[in-house]
């Protein structure tokens, strides 16, 4: 057994923070937490070394990213000068950096930090990392949508883990993941494939509720994405007994489709607790999502609804701002008021044509 005084070497060091990575990665919760206790006990013995210090920063923000629970809440280690850092630690700086923009939502910052960790990507020599590189960037690129280049990043990462037998909790991802673009380009029966393919990967796994939930909330948007509400609502309400304290994006399909089919009291509950969970973790979007969908379907308050609109054209998420304008124009002209939903077709192909023509910076 080690003494507490002995010091700690920098190969040591770097052994425990890889093998911490790799769990990371893997999401293996209850691992996850028992490499961190040991790493915070022994990087204050470690001897001294700058790069491992900064690699331990990286690597404990990458952690925290696992919780959706402190997204937003915590500060990029912005003291690392990625200008300074060899191309090992750049590419972590920029890969984690791109993580972070996307948890906040800002697909743009994060497919450019993306770009500038691919240069890097050649150095690292793990194969499983690539693979995660490009399965990370394809998500980015599918919120844009740029669904073209989201494929081609789906398919190098699931190339690449389909030769791993112990990650199919990844391929359970790729499938997944392959399913949300083709429902992006209405290619419903692929996305239907795609997604039941990733169902039968993740229940064959064991701890696979955050999987499950990802894959069960999908295919309820798929049906929902088609206004199959019957067909959608049980996986939806699946989903979200899965993750009842931070199944934000379950519960705000459900109001949705509790308000398709005219059930205003279940959707008007799920809108409530949407919002409680979305204020308690400072979740902007979905609060702005919840807060549309009630005023379109509910209250009909114009002006949440083009302050929503506006929200997300502030924030280049063009492909919302059409969705909501077209949503509310069609729920005007099925009440006979043309000339105001002829005013919201006309908000969705203003924001249809931003989308057209926006540039990946």
């Amino acid at each position: 057994m080690q003494k507490q005084y002995e010091v700690i070497t920098s190969e040591q060091m770097m052994k425990l923070l890889n093998t911490w990575y790799i769990h990371i990665r893997e999401e293996n919760d209850e691992i996850i937490h028992n490499i961190k206790r040991e790493v915070d006990e022994k990087i204050n013995r470690m001897e001294e070394n700058q790069t491992l210090l900064v690699y331990y920063s990286l690597l404990e923000f990458r952690y925290k990213l696992l919780n959706e629970n402190t997204i937003g809440s915590e500060a990029f280690p912005e003291k690392v000068e990625p200008e300074k850092l060899d191309d090992f630690l750049a590419y972590y700086y920029y890969f984690f950096k791109g993580m972070y923009e996307y948890s906040l939502k800002n697909y743009y910052q994060a497919i450019s930090a993306y770009a500038f960790a691919e240069q890097k990507l050649e150095t690292i020599p793990d194969e499983i990392e690539k693979a995660e590189f490009h399965f990370k960037v394809a998500w980015a690129f599918s919120f844009i949508p740029e669904i073209h280049i989201s494929l081609q990043h789906v398919q190098k990462a699931k190339a690449i883990f389909d030769k791993y037998p112990n990650y199919k909790h990844r391929q359970a991802d790729c499938e997944n993941l392959l399913g949300i673009c083709k429902i992006l380009g209405k290619d419903f029966e692929s996305a239907e494939i795609h997604l039941i393919s990733a169902l039968h990967l993740a229940e064959s796994l064991k701890n696979n509720d955050r999987l499950l939930y990802r894959i069960t909330k999908d295919l309820g948007y798929l049906y929902a994405a088609q206004n199959l509400s019957e067909k959608a609502i049980p996986y939806l309400e699946s989903a979200y007994h899965k993750q009842k304290l931070h199944g934000y994006k379950a519960v705000f399909l459900l109001a949705r489709e509790y308000f398709k089919i005219g059930n205003k009291q279940k959707a008007t509950e799920f809108i409530e607790k949407g919002i409680r969970m979305c204020t308690e973790i400072g979740e902007q979007d979905y609060i702005h999502h919840l807060n549309i969908i009630n005023s379109i379907y509910n209250t009909h308050n114009k002006k949440v609804i083009l302050d929503g609109i506006a929200y997300f054209r502030q924030k280049k998420s063009w492909a919302f701002a059409e969705e909501y304008a077209k949503e509310y124009a069609g729920y005007l002209y099925q009440h006979g008021k043309f000339r105001e939903a002829c005013e919201y077709y006309q908000l969705a192909l203003e924001a249809n044509n931003k989308l057209q023509r926006e540039d990946i910076k």
